[in-house]
């Protein structure tokens, strides 16, 4: 099996199941979660551990659309019948599988089935307490708040791989238009506006007529931009040696990538402040333009580590002529060969990509800063208000990078599975039959333990309707 991607990755058809406030509810949804179920007699309510499972959805897939919104047909599954889905909450770290019951019937074909006597109270129960949402079960505890889903096709993109980080942006893109995005909250604490620092003027042109902090060079701002500018090339190393290599070995294990993991925790130091004056005499010794950028990253990562107070002029220009080099290797679309380590083979990488990244750094710790923390939403004040919240996209944030879009991990149903391990990457020829990471208008939350949970089916056993065959993956930050 090969684990690489190829350059140009097609979406996947997938479903979002967008649960709806209670005054919106649809009178005749396609799914629904919690409740009681409509199981027929003659399925047995699942247990785990000997104790019965908590409902969580049922689905009625005779309903299901089978095409996205492009007109990609669905994974094949039945024509008809119903998915009824447990999970085993009392159960959680020692068996999170859950339990996946099928019916030929249609979702209300049954009357709602009568809880198990012996079903326990969540609300009294520790082992899960802390992935549900207040106000997310009945007031005797034993399940869910009913909700009724609105599905919603869409185009499914990779997110979470960290090889086709693009595709996870194309897939922000996607959800904001199917979901909306929160409205930016009140901010007192913007950034001042910053001062001109005639220095600048010794940079490529992108990094003219920003507004800094401050109007001088100092050395501990110095040690951070080449810090992290070298520790974004390692990165882009990094990325080389997982795309190369046997690619029967799964990305992270292949040749080179450990290695330049632990060089890149070892460079992860903080500014000493100390003044080791004779330091001076290696520092206007520096590198020039026919050493390798990464050489010259270092030496001054290692010479301003130790030095204090602002950087002296020739020394200024000599670090700066850094990234006047850099972005001219990138106006010419030329790569950068790098070999971090004697032992390593050498790796191309762009050198567009690190001439961006060196000017991310460059804004990250010369720009102003916030003067103060960043403004919180207040807690939702009823059920509706925290469905409707938590089935948007977060607000945009602005943060010592800029502008921050995040993400959502949503409710879903077929499409690529959001990678926060290697699940998605180990599952990537099966179909990921549910997904369940935010909160997401549901009663359970994952994303406060930093999870996801995937429940994966192969195409054969989903066309079947062998839903007994679907296994889970449950993975944590």
């Amino acid at each position: 099996m090969s684990f690489d991607a190829p350059d140009v990755i097609p979406s996947r058809p997938g479903l979002i199941l967008k649960p709806l406030p209670d005054d919106t509810s649809a009178k005749d949804p396609l799914c629904c979660l919690g409740g009681a179920p409509n199981l027929p007699a003659d399925l047995d309510w699942p247990e785990a551990g000997g104790k019965p499972m908590h409902f969580f959805a049922q689905i009625d897939l005779g309903r299901l659309p089978r095409h996205d919104t492009s007109g990609a047909a669905m994974p094949d599954f039945p024509a008809q019948g119903t998915i009824f889905i447990f999970l085993g909450l009392q159960e959680w770290y020692d068996d999170h599988q859950p339990e996946v019951l099928y019916s030929p019937d249609a979702m209300f074909a049954h009357p709602e089935r009568a809880l198990p006597d012996t079903l326990a109270n969540l609300l009294e129960d520790t082992e899960s307490g802390h992935l549900l949402v207040d106000g997310g079960l009945s007031a005797c505890g034993r399940m869910f708040r009913r909700q009724s889903v609105e599905v919603l096709p869409f185009a499914s993109h990779r997110d979470g791989w960290s090889m086709t980080s693009d595709f996870g942006d194309t897939q922000m893109r996607e959800l904001e238009q199917l979901l909306g995005r929160l409205e930016p909250l009140p901010d007192p604490h913007t950034p001042p506006e910053g001062v001109d620092a005639p220095w600048v003027k010794d940079l490529p042109a992108r990094y003219h007529g920003t507004k800094l902090a401050k109007a001088d060079l100092f050395w501990e701002d110095l040690f951070e931009w080449a810090k992290d500018t070298y520790m974004a090339q390692l990165s882009l190393v990094k990325d080389v040696y997982r795309r190369s290599g046997p690619q029967d070995i799964y990305p992270n294990d292949r040749p080179g990538v450990a290695e330049v993991e632990e060089l890149w925790d070892d460079l992860n130091w903080t500014y000493n402040d100390y003044a080791f004056w004779w330091l001076y005499l290696q520092v206007y010794g520096f590198p020039g333009s026919d050493y390798p950028i990464d050489y010259r990253l270092r030496h001054f990562i290692e010479v301003s580590q130790r030095c204090r107070g602002k950087v002296p002029k020739p020394v200024r220009r000599g670090f700066c002529s850094i990234f006047v080099d850099l972005e001219a290797a990138s106006a010419a679309g030329e790569t950068l060969t790098c070999q971090p380590l004697d032992t390593l083979p050498k790796a191309e990488i762009s050198a567009q990509e690190l001439a961006d990244d060196a000017f991310g750094e460059f804004l990250s710790w010369m720009a102003p800063q916030r003067t103060g923390p960043e403004p919180e939403r207040p807690h939702p004040k009823t059920w509706d208000d925290y469905v409707e919240r938590s089935t948007m996209m977060p607000e945009i944030r602005r943060n010592r990078f800029g502008l921050s879009e995040p993400g959502i991990v949503p409710l879903q149903m077929f499409g690529y599975g959001y990678n926060l391990q290697n699940a998605a990457v180990e599952h990537i020829d099966d179909v990921l039959l549910l997904q369940l990471g935010d909160a997401f208008g549901t009663a359970i939350d994952f994303s406060g333990q930093g999870a996801v949970l995937q429940l994966w089916v192969s195409p054969e056993d989903l066309a079947a309707g062998r839903f007994y065959a679907v296994t889970a993956t449950l993975e944590c930050t």
